[in-house]
């Protein structure tokens, strides 16, 4: 909600900027005349020694969508990382900072009209290496008309002997360490990107990113099953964690539910949605590993987004519309640490109503959480009434 309405018309990489520093804090100078309702697209990486390792704090209001991974880890290398904003009332220079304070850092930021902000990014891919040449991967974007984004970083200052093959330059930050290049690609019609290739002088440590915009009201063109109010072609791992596997070898559990009716898989009227593997599945109903609903649960890489009016339609325990992810998993005796790291982003947050960000109950027969964060809380708390004394669980603040 909110914001401002999505530029129309094709994608355009509209300007860019480019920003070295040989050291942190690294100022980012805007790109010209920034629209509202434009994206703003900050591709960072940052040239590390042998024991160099840290992290990057973004400028205010960018969203991570490509996570920070180091190449080379244990010796000399290259970390990247990248985040996206809506352009609204922008003014100034951006500020990007590291927190060791003595590593050479490297970014460009693009803007680029005609995609919607908040559901910009189609699908998207990284890899990295050592030796030359330098790939970006083959996505498969799910719409027509898509832009395909190729975006490198690599080491000690090796040239660029040949650009990738069918891509338009958009910038090549060349600097003293460490070099970011990005360009572009137009896709008229849905399918693989295949990879593109770029030679520079000698091997060294290297990241190549690939990533699909799609237009504003783009829909997909094939993929997927959405059931009815849903929508078709997210495939699984258009999010930022797996909807099939807990990665703890557990491949059931899952089950989301949303405040409208589909066909299968009631609780009360709302819709409950669990993955293929699930036993509570049967061919016919909705599938959550690529379940994406306009309205209720949107998925890109960054965010699984929700939206839980206060009417709508609602479950057999409760009075209000409600939109939940839940994994229903018991943890056995003797499980004594499990972490999940998950990302929600809240909208349009109604003054005086609460947003549960996440609970944990106790297993068996106890209906009560044991552990509730709601909006506006940082640290998730504790009711110790229902923990007892036998029960033992910390959960860090973030």
């Amino acid at each position: 909600g909110g914001g401002t309405t999505p530029t129309t018309g094709p994608v355009v990489v509209e300007a860019s900027s480019s920003a070295y520093a040989a050291t942190s804090p690294e100022t980012i100078t805007a790109p010209i005349d920034i629209q509202n309702g434009e994206l703003l697209y900050l591709f960072q990486s940052v040239d590390y020694s042998a024991t160099g390792n840290s992290t990057m704090t973004q400028p205010t209001d960018f969203i991570e969508n490509i996570a920070y991974a180091r190449v080379n880890a244990g010796a000399a290398g290259i970390a990247y990382q990248s985040w996206y904003k809506e352009a609204n009332n922008e003014s100034g220079n951006y500020t990007l900072t590291e927190s060791d304070g003595t590593h050479v850092l490297s970014g460009i930021m693009l803007r680029i009209s005609g995609v919607d902000p908040a559901d910009a990014i189609d699908t998207q891919s990284c890899s990295s290496g050592t030796a030359e040449p330098v790939t970006a991967p083959d996505v498969t974007a799910t719409v027509d008309n898509a832009v395909i984004l190729r975006l490198y970083a690599w080491d000690e200052s090796k040239t660029l002997t040949l650009a990738p093959s069918g891509v338009t330059v958009i910038a090549h930050n060349d600097n003293s360490g460490i070099d970011t290049w990005a360009g572009y690609e137009e896709q008229a019609t849905s399918g693989a990107t295949g990879t593109a290739v770029m030679d520079i002088s000698a091997g060294t440590r290297w990241v190549a990113c690939t990533v699909a915009l799609k237009q504003a009201g783009a829909t997909s063109t094939g993929g997927g099953s959405g059931g009815a109010g849903g929508g078709a072609g997210d495939t699984e791992g258009a999010g930022p964690f797996s909807l099939l596997d807990d990665g703890a070898s557990h491949s059931t559990g899952m089950k989301l539910t949303i405040p409208t009716t589909c066909a299968g898989g009631f609780s009360g009227s709302a819709c409950e949605i669990f993955p293929n593997n699930d036993s509570h599945w049967t061919a016919g109903d909705p599938d959550l590993a690529t379940y994406t609903n306009a309205t209720y649960f949107k998925r890109d890489p960054a965010f699984y987004t929700f939206c839980s009016p206060n009417t709508g339609a609602t479950t057999a325990t409760a009075s209000n519309g409600r939109s939940e992810l839940r994994y229903l998993f018991n943890w056995t005796t003797g499980v004594i640490d499990r972490q999940y790291k998950f990302r929600f982003r809240d909208e349009d947050v109604v003054t005086g109503l609460k947003s549960n960000n996440g609970q944990l109950h106790r297993g068996g027969t106890e209906s009560s959480p044991v552990y509730k964060g709601t909006y506006g809380h940082t640290v998730v708390r504790a009711n110790t009434a229902q923990a007892g004394a036998s029960t033992t669980i910390t959960l860090d603040a973030s």
